[in-house]
């Protein structure tokens, strides 16, 4: 099942694209403004962001901005559902994968999703990527995990509370990370979900569970994008809120 972030800031749109796309088998979130969108995209993944482009600001070169930055944060297509005219040459060459005019027909706002969403199935060779990367952390394996990515890898880390992005890059730096991690989330266990393409990578849902410092098990849903540079991992974005983690 698809799920769609609807970025919108007028409520009555919002509520009615909301139950559209339920009614329809898409799991649909909202957020009333970029900023909204942004932190829910620092902890969730979604296949599709919907963005009413006109949200935060009436600038329109500040609106092209604010949807860059979702753009590089959420990893998935991008559509624009506006009532404001928007330049589509510009929207082409921003990666935007579809432009619709409000008001718009269901099945016209149906059809740009069902286009935006038809990817390239993930390759065989990245697939095996994705699931040794999650096998080597429950293995404990970070010489074989890094060994996965590229020497230049980037990890996004998930954000804690108060939330704070966060970066590491290279392998020597993924390889202490992830060494001085699971020593407080021990005998990680995975369980892939669902792995789903993106433009040059995968979207990868998966429950988690592990031992925390009294040994009991906790669990948390989370998801993982990766982007994919050859045979190797080139970059890992983690989508968990770690504040619900008992503490």
């Amino acid at each position: 099942m698809s799920a769609i972030l609807l970025v919108e800031r007028d409520r009555d749109t919002r509520e009615l694209l909301e139950t559209l796309l339920q009614l329809r088998g898409f799991t649909a979130a909202v957020a009333e403004s970029n900023h909204e969108a942004l932190h829910r995209l620092e902890v969730e993944a979604f296949d599709l962001v919907i963005s009413g482009f006109i949200v935060d600001s009436t600038d329109v070169s500040e609106c092209w901005n604010q949807l860059a930055d979702i753009r590089r944060l959420a990893r998935s297509p991008i559509g624009i559902l506006s009532g404001y005219p928007v330049d589509t040459a510009r929207a082409a060459d921003a990666g935007i994968g579809f432009v619709l005019a409000k008001p718009c027909a269901a099945t016209a706002l149906l059809h740009g999703m069902s286009d935006a969403l038809t990817l390239p199935p993930i390759s065989a060779q990245h697939e095996q990527l994705a699931r040794a990367y999650f096998a080597a952390l429950e293995r404990g394996a970070y010489d074989a995990l890094v060994a996965l990515c590229s020497p230049d890898v980037i990890y996004h880390l998930p954000r804690a509370s108060p939330p704070l992005t966060e970066v590491v890059t290279g392998r020597s730096a993924l390889h202490a990370l992830a060494e001085l991690t699971f020593k407080t989330f021990m005998d990680p266990r995975f369980e892939v979900e669902s792995l789903s393409p993106l433009p040059n990578g995968a979207l990868v849902r998966y429950s988690s569970s592990w031992l925390d410092h009294t040994e009991i098990r906790r669990s948390l849903p989370g998801a993982v994008l990766f982007s994919f540079a050859g045979p190797f991992i080139r970059e890992v974005g983690v989508r968990c809120d770690l504040s619900e983690i008992p503490r």
